[in-house]
C-alpha cells in the first residue's frame, strides 16, 4: 500500500483520538505529525512502512552488489558506453 502524504495534527488531537489515528494508520495507511507548539514532535504511520523500506533498502544494497561483480569483469570504456547510452535515453524518454 503507498504512503500517504503526512497529515499535521496538534498533541491535543493526538491525545484525544489516538486509537482512530493508530487504525487509520494501520488499515487505512494514513501518517500523521504530531506537533506541539507548531513544533513537529513525532510520526504516528504504519509500521509496515518501516517493514518496507528496510526490504526495499536491502534489495536495493543486493542489486548493487549484483552490479559491482559484473563490472568488475569488464572492461571501463565498455561501460562508460553503455551508461551514457542508457542515460541518454533516460532523457529523451517521453
Amino acid at each position: 500500500m503507498p504512503l500517504k502524504t503526512p497529515i499535521e495534527i496538534t498533541a491535543l488531537e493526538a491525545r484525544r483520538q489516538l486509537g482512530d489515528l493508530m487504525n487509520r494508520a494501520y488499515y487505512g495507511g494514513e501518517r500523521f505529525v504530531v506537533k506541539r507548539d507548531n513544533l513537529p514532535m513525532i510520526k504516528i504511520e504504519p509500521v509496515y512502512s518501516e517493514l518496507e523500506r528496510a526490504q526495499s533498502r536491502e534489495r536495493f544494497f543486493a542489486f548493487m552488489d549484483q552490479v559491482r561483480d559484473q563490472l568488475a569483469l569488464s572492461d571501463p570504456d565498455e561501460v562508460d558506453e553503455a551508461f551514457e547510452e542508457a542515460l541518454a535515453a533516460a532523457r529523451h524518454r517521453p
